[in-house]
């Protein structure tokens, strides 16, 4: 079933495989996607379908280094090189949007931007920044009713953009540090839910062939077997070995790590 092809609404997937949402911290350019973003992406076209790394609608939601944005038309022109790239290898891929709230440091921010968040109580902890490196997190300004309006209003500006920009759909993030949600209101959300359900979390090709036999998903995330794997459909279906994961390269900026994982010998 997993190389089976599935219908999600109107997106036709050539297999039930998705690539997970994994920041990676390449938008070097004033938080904006790159060619050599296109080509990570371009690369794993191959998955039914791909999930972006977090996305900010806003400059205030910027608050890891390098993370990308979707707020002005230079990044619209960047994410259409990214939903071109994946699409010209007939690939489908939708973008999720983070806006990282408190979760930050005001040095990782463009000109004018803050951290903002319900309260004025910092997050506990550190964050890197590229500028001064491990620091800890920005105390936040309170955001205010009028905040909260205009940071809904940047979402919705932000899905505008993304269709202009090529995208196939939307996905929300939830806010990091929030409690976890009960099982008794997951089982209710599933319940309404009618588009695709979706397992993520250490799945190989055996154990996600099982869940989707099981009918306990209708598509399989994977995150660090495509981060290190272009080609992690073509592996699965030949159950050839997988190349490992470089952590040292994760948030680095530059192809090492990134776009230089090596393919099978065709």
């Amino acid at each position: 079933m997993l190389f089976d092809p599935f219908t999600a609404r109107k997106l036709q997937l050539a297999n039930r495989t998705v690539m997970a949402p994994m920041t990676r911290s390449r938008a070097v350019e004033n938080n904006t996607p790159n060619a050599l973003m296109a080509d990570y992406y371009g690369q794993r076209a191959t998955a039914g379908l791909i999930v972006t790394e977090g996305v900010s609608p806003s400059p205030n939601g910027l608050g890891y280094a390098r993370i990308p944005g979707l707020f002005n038309a230079e990044q619209v022109r960047g994410w259409k090189l990214v939903t071109e790239a994946v699409h010209a290898k007939g690939g489908k891929i939708v973008i999720q949007f983070m806006h990282t709230g408190r979760v930050g440091n005001v040095a990782n921010l463009p000109a004018g931007a803050e951290v903002v968040g319900p309260t004025a109580v910092p997050l506990p902890g550190e964050i890197y920044t590229d500028a001064k490196g491990m620091q800890p997190h920005s105390t936040p300004r309170a955001m205010t009713d009028k905040d909260i309006a205009a940071t809904v209003a940047e979402y919705a500006q932000a899905a505008r953009l993304a269709m202009e920009a090529g995208f196939d759909g939307i996905e929300l993030h939830a806010a990091m540090g929030a409690p976890p949600v009960p099982a008794e209101l997951k089982a209710r959300l599933r319940a309404a839910f009618t588009g695709p359900y979706i397992l993520a979390g250490g799945f190989d090709r055996d154990t996600a062939e099982s869940a989707l036999l099981a009918k306990q998903a209708d598509l399989i995330a994977f995150g660090r077997p495509f981060l290190a794997n272009p080609d992690l459909v073509a592996r699965m279906r030949a159950n050839a070995p997988l190349n490992a994961p470089d952590m040292s390269t994760f948030y680095t900026p530059g192809a090492k790590g990134y776009t230089d994982y090596p393919a099978l010998k065709s």
